[in-house]
């Protein structure tokens, strides 16, 4: 499991918090394998007493590997998904640059 992150994506004064979220095939949910099938982050956001949701940037078939923020840096970490017959794939940082 990778641990949420809070950020003030938007500079207004209150963080928001990133988790990783997944799609599962049925091998994943019978726990046979890893099974993802595409990756993405959540957005979690608390306005006005009430949390809203939705998610930063485009879905990966990639699996997260790590989510962290470094000054006005979204950086994350993802690795391609190997199968049954093969091990792990490359890692990747990707960085995403936030307006401060």
């Amino acid at each position: 499991e990778i641990s949420p992150v809070a950020v003030d994506l938007d500079a207004d004064g209150r963080r928001e918090l990133l988790a990783s979220a997944a799609e599962r095939s049925i091998l994943g949910s019978l726990k046979v394998s890893a099974g993802l099938t595409k990756t993405w982050i959540s957005i979690f956001k608390y306005d006005g007493g009430r949390f809203s949701s939705g998610t930063l940037g485009e879905e990966f078939e990639l699996a997260l590997q790590g989510i962290t923020f470094n000054e006005h840096r979204l950086l994350v970490v993802t690795t391609e998904m190997g199968d049954l017959a093969e091990e792990g794939g490359k890692s990747h940082l990707l960085a995403y640059s936030l307006a401060p």
